[in-house]
């Protein structure tokens, strides 16, 4: 497996459905995730689930709230290999 191991990913709209299921998976791959949603309540249990994963809320209609999103992303993650506008 580990496709994805070592790979440092942001992932909009991870709290359900396809979004979800990419979290899931690029975890279970190895990747170091981080990702956005608009429910605090599915994003903390995914990331209590996943490891390697940090839930951040975001409201991606909100420009203020994207910017933010970005910024404590990259500075989790350090950089970024991928990228998946959900």
């Amino acid at each position: 497996m580990d496709r994805i191991k070592g790979k440092r990913c942001v992932i909009i709209g991870g709290t359900s459905g396809i979004g979800k299921s990419i979290v899931e998976l690029f975890s279970h791959e190895g990747g170091s995730i981080v990702f956005c949603g608009r429910s605090i309540e599915n994003g903390e249990f995914i990331q209590n689930e996943n490891p390697n994963t940090k839930f951040i809320r975001c409201d991606i209609t909100d420009n203020a709230d994207v910017t933010r999103f970005f910024a404590s992303a990259l500075n989790h993650l350090g950089g970024l290999d991928i990228a998946v506008n959900n």
